[in-house]
């Protein structure tokens, strides 16, 4: 290639002439002639935006003072100022690494150079969603801790909303909530299946919290449907909440959507008590009809009976009676078959769900003969973050009585944010013991001492599970095969907040919607809606935050995951159930917690 000379001293040239009148004789002169100057150099495409695992080439283009240009790619020196974010070759071509920027810089022979910023974002999503992905009615429910101290009490109050709502595919929502309270609202869905959402309560007696941000997903009752749930928190830094919804089947709005054996959790929230929450889960026999035969719940595995009606619309109530106690009251949604959620309506705050048990099982040791993993959540009172009280792990068990090892993290009451966090604690041994009605005793030795639960079975895939001290209830799920690297691989979605305590007037609140793409190599990257603060006074609230981030996978499934860039916070806790499903903690701990999903 010919490369234009730069002559920066005048070019003397010299000239011969002949004189007239047949003489000869001669003269000279010198003309000065000066040559382009270079005056700048060009990198193109200018600040170009490429996703993880793809190329993209550069030019160099040389500017002259006379307005001509040369292309010079192959005679500079190229440079990546960011190498973990992307390298480039001698030629030029720049290979993505991980999300961030990066600047690009040509180097010239004459030490000027020419720059660019390269952009490198996550794969583009699986799928391309819209206002139109959210489109039918929805089941949903908010655990919100109350904003500040109201009048006379010395912290906020917790408490639950739960309802249904139509979304149109064009980004409005009509429906009620808590029994019949009207309710208004909008939404917008952006590519990656992020977006805000607003709630307006159509009572003043019983104001929400409006603005949220939410991210749509699969999940186990429908695979295939990108949007079948949602999860979302507040977004507006005047209080702490967090929310699911998710897509209801209107095939089981009657009495028949509860019609066979059914197991429960309940959590109510003690507000203002110092202590923690209060937690059951239990099972109990349905008809079809509205008659509750018989049930046992738990922690102290009392008796029960009840009824329930179911309206046409999915909305209903439901009573549950134990001797010598008072009755618990439910207003009642319907998601589908056998599955219903719960709000109390008497007493304590409650929040609550089912599940519809297998039919034709009967229970043993034999049914639990492999490893599980498990979530564990506490009440939202005035001294707990949302994991106070909760643990998230995987136990491992032989089918013969004998618990074999596994590992939990681990957050316990205290007063936020001082709390105790045991982190990777060692499952030693233990036993277990089945009844034939799925009601399972797990006693498990750890290095940080007894810790004792009990599991309702759903299936032998699947339980309900409470604490014995009755003050964190969550799910329990058979993890299928040994995770590696490679099961965390594709797009998920989460979110996750603790919830603000008013107690000392210490703010800890953070929450975060997240969309995480996992390469199944060990690198992480995305996008994260956060907001930190959220008690009326000073929050940050950002949208869209990029991250990158590795991840590494233990012999349990447990799973860290390392973030370049906080969101809410440094990095979370992973228990993989399989490539579709996970249990999340955020850390450092106690802090946001819930369960991953693919999208």
């Amino acid at each position: 290639m010919r490369i234009k000379l730069l002559i920066l001293l005048p070019l003397l040239i010299s000239f011969t002439c002949c004189g007239g009148g047949g003489g000869t004789g001669t003269s000279s002169g010198t003309a000065s002639v000066s040559a382009p100057t270079l005056t700048s150099i060009a990198v193109s495409p200018s600040s170009p935006s490429i996703s993880i695992g793809t190329t993209q080439q550069f030019t160099a283009t040389a500017n002259y003072s006379d307005g001509s240009t040369e292309d010079i790619s192959s005679n500079v020196t190229w440079t990546s100022s960011a190498t973990n974010v992307a390298s480039i070759s001698s030629s030029g071509l720049a290979r993505s690494v991980a999300v961030g920027q990066t600047t690009i810089a040509a180097k010239y022979v004459t030490s000027m150079s020419g720059t660019t910023t390269l952009t490198v974002a996550p794969p583009p999503p699986k799928y391309a969603y819209s206002n139109a992905s959210l489109k039918g009615q929805y089941a949903f429910t908010i655990t919100s801790s109350g904003t500040t101290a109201p009048p006379g009490l010395a912290c906020g109050v917790p408490l639950y909303y739960v309802g249904t709502f139509n979304a149109d595919g064009n980004g409005n929502i009509t429906g009620s909530m808590n029994g019949g309270v009207g309710l208004a609202g909008s939404y917008n869905v952006s590519e990656n299946g992020q977006g805000a959402l607003t709630l307006i309560s159509g009572s003043p007696s019983l104001p929400m919290p409006q603005t949220y941000q939410f991210v749509l997903s699969a999940n186990e009752s429908s695979p295939t449907n990108p949007a079948a749930e949602g999860q979302f928190v507040q977004f507006d830094g005047l209080g702490s909440a967090i929310g699911r919804f998710v897509q209801q089947d209107s095939d089981y709005f009657s009495n028949a959507a509860l019609n066979g054996t059914e197991v429960f959790r309940v959590l109510a929230s003690t507000p203002c008590s110092g202590s923690p929450g209060l937690a059951e889960a239990g099972i109990f026999i349905a008809d079809g009809n509205g008659n509750i035969s018989s049930g046992t719940v738990d922690p102290n595995q009392f008796s029960l009976s009840g009824s329930y009606s179911i309206g046409s619309n999915g909305i209903g109530t439901l009573t549950l009676n134990t001797p010598g106690y008072t009755s618990e009251e439910f207003v009642v949604y319907v998601v589908g078959n056998g599955k219903i959620i719960l709000l109390g309506t008497n007493g304590l705050a409650a929040i609550g769900f089912t599940e519809q048990q297998a039919t034709g099982l009967t229970f043993s040791n034999a049914t639990l003969a492999a490893s599980y993993d498990f979530l564990l959540e506490g009440s939202p009172s005035d001294t707990q973050g949302t994991f106070a009280e909760g643990a998230i792990g995987r136990v491992g068990f032989d089918g013969l009585g004998n618990v074999t090892g596994g590992t939990q993290d681990e957050g316990t009451q205290a007063e936020a944010p001082v709390g105790n966090y045991i982190s990777n604690n060692t499952i030693q041994g233990g036993t277990y013991s089945v009844a034939a009605n799925g009601r399972t005793t797990v006693t498990e030795t750890t290095a940080a001492g007894t810790r004792n639960y009990i599991y309702y079975l759903v299936s032998a895939n699947r339980a309900y599970v409470v604490d014995a001290a009755g003050t964190a209830m969550g799910t329990v799920d058979m993890q299928p095969a040994p995770p590696t690297t490679a099961t965390l691989n594709g797009d998920y979605a989460f979110a996750g907040a603790n919830y603000l305590s008013d107690v000392a007037l210490m703010v800890v609140s953070n929450a975060s919607v997240v969309w995480l793409y996992a390469d199944g190599n060990g690198n992480v990257s995305g996008f994260a809606d956060v907001v930190v603060g959220g008690d009326g006074g000073p929050s940050t609230i950002s949208t869209m935050v990029v991250f990158n981030g590795t991840y590494s996978v233990d012999v349990n499934g447990r799973t860290t995951v390392n973030l370049s860039t906080p969101v809410g916070v440094t990095g979370y806790v992973f228990y993989l159930i399989s490539n579709s499903k996970s249990y999340m903690l955020g850390i450092p701990a106690p802090s946001q917690s819930g369960t991953v999903r693919l999208q």
